[in-house]
């Protein structure tokens, strides 16, 4: 048989994902596919790595799709800067992440920003060490002043572990090594670095981003008022992404991406606005030159163009001519004004 760099990613992660599912529905299919590999007839691990696709966020879960491709099976160069582009890419997610939660708690006065901050706080044009040093700097902001983070088995499973940060920076210095002639980075070592670096952030699993597309209100005479929410469900293995509407007796913002601890329950929840967003909200019948319907995150931001990257392509868009850019160019605003220490 042919050999699959893809199995030992898969054969890596699953185990931890199992651990990190605990108490979840998904718990189950994590604890059948041990079962079956612990019985000496494994699952196929084309069926599992499509479940650990799907088990992540969209915009790492993406990425991740591009490695497991058909065509990323050799341990070459385009598969070593595809494993790269993951590292990167869950590194600006998980930053993303927490200044989306820090942007908030400075807005609700519950913390203060740290002159050091400000070395790291660089929106305009951000790069794979900006989003790791991003990820740093914030979690030593909520450690020192005993702020939990959203994602908690963030703070308990990879800050308590240094590997975490270790392979984060590794992962920073072979991009940049390889990105300006200092070395060219075996595959396989890559490889290596990037297998732990998912492990280390397996805790993303037990969270769900999802997309407010609409809020409807339900009121009769003699019941109380509840909104039905229209979401897309933005962890899956393809661009096809599941629509299911849930009511709540109390309303979300409208055109969001919301990061949920339980979907069940309206609350806890992160706002991820305006640094992930789903145009699909937005532009309905619509067109827009240059812009498609579907998940965008924020890249750079060059004069005044706010520039995105298409997750379902490599391309990237200006959303300046996107309907209701103006909430957009606000929050932006407004985060600046919180953030910059002075």
């Amino acid at each position: 048989m042919t050999y699959n760099p893809n199995d030992d990613i898969v054969k890596k992660l699953y185990p931890v994902i199992k651990e990190q599912t605990e108490g979840m529905p998904d718990q189950k299919y994590w604890e059948f596919v041990a079962a079956m590999a612990e019985s000496g007839n494994p699952l196929d691990p084309r069926q599992v790595a499509d479940k650990i696709i799907q088990s992540f966020p969209w915009p790492i879960g993406v990425e991740l799709r591009r490695l497991f491709s058909g065509d990323k099976r050799e341990l070459n160069k385009d598969r070593r800067d595809q494993a790269l582009k993951v590292a990167e890419k869950a590194t600006q997610f998980i930053a993303l992440v927490l200044l989306a939660q820090l942007w908030e708690e400075v807005k609700n006065k519950k913390i203060n920003i740290t002159p050091d901050f400000k070395q790291q706080f660089k929106l305009k044009k951000p790069s794979f060490g900006i989003w790791a040093g991003l990820v740093r700097a914030i979690h030593s902001i909520f450690e020192n002043q005993r702020i939990n983070p959203f994602t908690d088995h963030f703070s308990n499973k990879c800050f308590s572990n240094r590997n975490f940060i270790k392979q984060m920076e590794k992962l920073v210095e072979m991009r940049n090594d390889i990105a300006h002639g200092k070395r060219e980075w075996p595959p396989e070592e890559v490889e290596e670095s990037l297998k732990e670096f998912l492990c280390n952030i397996a805790f993303l699993v037990r969270y769900k981003l999802v997309a407010v597309s609409e809020i409807e209100v339900l009121k009769s005479r003699l019941s109380n008022v509840m909104y039905k929410h229209s979401f897309r469900i933005l962890n899956s293995s393809h661009e096809d992404f599941i629509s299911e509407d849930k009511e709540y007796d109390s309303f979300f913002e409208s055109h969001i991406v919301l990061l949920f601890k339980d979907f069940a329950s309206p609350k806890p929840y992160l706002n991820l606005s305006p640094f992930i967003i789903d145009t699909s909200a937005y532009l309905k019948n619509k067109r827009v030159d240059g812009i498609r319907q579907g998940v965008y995150v924020y890249n750079d931001m060059v004069n005044e163009s706010f520039n995105y990257y298409f997750t379902n392509a490599n391309e990237t868009s200006v959303m300046n001519n996107l309907p209701l850019f103006n909430e957009i160019e606000n929050e932006f605003r407004d985060l600046i004004k919180a953030l910059e220490y002075e």
